[in-house]
């Protein structure tokens, strides 16, 4: 039982280094930006943003209600497929 736990164990972190290794890097004034950790920060302050605009919109609704609806129906299709791809790395 050791030694299958073992061997999933060694399997998963080849794996995880193998897909660190196909991870989009780009060299900038000699560091290594790696692109998925950028989005994930911008992804971050989106949730920000949706947050800060459900309070606004709450001041008016009757104006901003639909098209603030249809600018987080947009969010929320861009952030499932993101967590998707993202599921489907790891």
């Amino acid at each position: 039982m050791c030694q299958i736990t073992t061997s999933i164990e060694e399997n998963i972190i080849k794996i995880e280094n193998e897909r660190k290794g196909k991870a989009w890097k780009i060299p900038f004034l000699g560091n290594v930006i790696v692109m998925k950790d950028i989005a994930m920060k911008v992804l971050h302050w989106v949730h920000k943003f949706r947050e800060i605009g459900d309070i606004a919109i709450q001041s008016d609704p009757i104006h901003a209600a639909l098209p603030w609806a249809a600018f987080r129906f947009l969010l929320k299709v861009n952030m499932s497929c993101r967590l998707l791809r993202t599921e489907r790395e790891i």
